[in-house]
């Protein structure tokens, strides 16, 4: 079985209360040997207050990032970009990749 495939299969959380970002964390700690199972309180007010225009990919890129990058145990508000910590505006999508942009 490809790479691509794993991941593609094993993209969604099992059906419980666990967060979409808990399941990739969990995912990406496994897939690059890492340990980072603790998130800074201002990391995570940050992930569930970002709006993530670019949906589950782009929440998936961000704590697979986040998780490499950590040099501890703990995902931190310095390891993601600044869009989401609100430091920069949101980017905005191009031209037919919204579903808005499509139908117009």
């Amino acid at each position: 079985m490809s790479c691509r495939s794993r991941s593609l299969r094993s993209a969604a959380p099992a059906k419980t209360s666990r967060s979409w970002w808990a399941h990739f964390l969990d995912y990406y700690n496994e897939l690059n040997d890492r340990y980072v199972v603790h998130i800074q309180r201002e990391a995570m007010e940050a992930l569930r207050d970002y709006h993530w225009p670019g949906n589950v990919r782009e929440l998936q890129n961000y704590v697979e990032r986040a998780v490499v990058m950590a040099d501890s145990d703990e995902l931190t508000l310095d390891l993601l970009p600044p869009t989401v910590i609100g430091r920069e505006p949101p980017r905005k999508p191009e031209r037919g990749t919204d579903i808005e942009s499509l139908t117009v």
